[in-house]
């Protein structure tokens, strides 16, 4: 939010088995899983989150495909594609060069 606070944060099921969580990367061990709401469910509950809303982040485009929700380009703010940012030119859009 405006302050800075997480809105939301959630694991959700997935509906094919993972062979490989890649935690060296994610983090995310089967541990985390372990009673995880439905995607359906985290999904809906995302998408009430932010209807009517401006959404701000980076590389949005990745998390609403993993999500499966589309976003008003109106109502979204992504430092990935911020034109200061992208005439940097030396640096890339990578989050950590930000």
């Amino acid at each position: 939010n405006e302050s800075g606070n997480v809105v939301y944060t959630s694991y959700a099921s997935t509906t094919k088995k993972v062979t490989d969580y890649r935690t060296f990367v994610s983090g995310i061990t089967p541990k985390h899983m372990a009673g995880a709401p439905r995607f359906e469910s985290v999904q809906d509950e995302v998408r009430k989150i932010i209807a009517g809303r401006i959404v701000i982040g980076h590389a949005l485009e990745n998390d609403f495909e993993a999500l499966q929700l589309k976003h008003p380009v109106c109502d979204t703010r992504d430092t990935a594609h911020w034109r200061p940012f992208l005439r940097m030119g030396r640096f890339s859009k990578r989050l950590k060069h930000l």
